[in-house]
Order: C-alpha cells, then structure tokens, then sequence
C-alpha cells in the first residue's frame, strides 16, 4: 500500500518557504489527509532553526496535543546563511560562515529530529522526510566549491541516517530519509540558478518529493533520494 492510500496527519516545518509552501498545499489536497498542520515564523515568530531552545518550546506545543503524525517534513535550510553565501575556493573560508551553515543546514535539522521523532507513531507507516542536497554527497562532488554548504548537507545525511537506525528499533514500519529538491525556482536558489539547469517550480518539485515518499518502502530508510526518486550516494 502505498503512503498516502490510507488516513494520515502531517506536519511540515519551514512551511512559509517556497518548497515548504507548495508541500503544505499539495498535501491539504490528498483526500486523505486528516490535518496538515505548519510551522513557520509567520505562525511561530520565536521559530529559530538555529536555537535549540526554540525548537525544543515548539515541539512541546505539538507534543502537548498527544497526537501523532505520520509524515514529518523538514522543509527547512539555505544556501546564503548571514550574508555568506557558497563559497568557490578554499581562500574564501570564514569560521562564522561555516558555523552558520551548520547551524542552518546540519544542527537545526538533527535537532528537529531529537524533538519531533517522538510525534511519529510507532505502530503503523510513518515518516520523517528532511529537505537534503545532492552536492552534500561525497562520492557524487566531481566539482569542489560550495564548501560549508556541502559540508553541512553531508553531516545532515549521517544525521539521517543515524536517526533512521534508531526510529527503525521504535518503529520497524518507519522512514527517515533526505530529499534532493533539483534546482527549484525559489529565492533560495534565484541567484545560482543557470540557464541550462532543468529548473523545477515549487509545485513541480513538491509534487515529485510526495511521490517518492508515497512510493518508498520501509527497506529504503536511511538514504538520501532525488525528487525521480533516485537513490543518491553519500
């Protein structure tokens, strides 16, 4: 059966961004969807990725209504953190900007993970998806560059995987997995995007994301997908 065939609660984090908008949308269209609930700094204005604290106040919010939710989406990250954006060589490394990559792009996910895995049930399919890049894969980088982005995408995939071993002792019917968005027509990605990529709107890339969720089965937990569903090498 796949994911969305039968009733399910979601909840995606980072739902005022482009990809985050479009998953929210599209997910409070399934027919069964029984409450897609959202967390952005629009609905939680003390919501920061970065501050443990934070994430910690607004799980126990969620925590607090004793319902479980099947599909967990971290919708959350960026490739220009405090105005640094990817680097193109080594000569251009700064320490604040690689903390704050990390802190963005690797801490706040492995964070939200130590928080919200708890609302996942453990009786039955469930899923914690978390918004990953291909270029955080280190068999995959044939170019360099982008240094503290990739470096940061590549810690969030152990973070995922690590955090899929544990979920599968609680919940052997359980996915953790990451998603490779493709080059969306987002401001995220508007001053990197080249003409010759294949770009995605946040509708298609959204739509393609659920797919492979709705398709993958409990086996293929701990790994790191493109939105064709592609298994992506760490």
């Amino acid at each position: 059966m796949a994911f969305f065939d039968h009733p399910f609660r979601a909840l995606v984090i980072g739902s005022n961004g482009g990809i985050g908008r479009a998953i929210t949308d599209e997910l409070k269209q399934y027919s069964n969807c029984v409450e897609c609930s959202e967390i952005n700094r629009i609905l939680f204005p003390n919501f920061d990725m970065t501050k443990e604290e934070r994430i910690k106040d607004i799980a126990d919010i969620f925590l607090a209504k004793k319902e479980k939710y099947d599909l967990i989406f971290d919708a959350t990250g960026g490739l220009e953190v405090n105005g640094f954006g990817p680097e193109k060589a080594f000569k251009q490394l700064e320490q604040s900007a690689m903390e704050g990559q990390f802190a963005l792009n690797a801490m706040g996910p492995a964070l939200l993970m130590k928080y919200f895995l708890p609302l996942l049930p453990k009786d039955k399919a469930a899923c914690f998806a978390s918004l990953s890049a291909k270029v955080g894969s280190i068999d995959d980088n044939g170019l360099g560059g982008w240094m503290s982005y990739r470096a940061a995408k590549a810690a969030l995939n152990q973070f995922i995987k690590c955090a899929s071993i544990e979920q599968k002792r609680k919940n052997s019917n359980s996915l953790v997995i990451g998603l490779h968005p493709g080059t969306v027509a987002t401001k995220l990605s508007e001053k990197y995007a080249k003409s010759s990529m294949k770009i995605f709107t946040p509708e298609q890339s959204a739509t393609m994301l659920l797919s492979v969720i709705n398709h993958l089965t409990t086996d293929k937990s701990g790994y790191l997908y493109a939105y064709d569903g592609t298994k992506i090498p760490f």
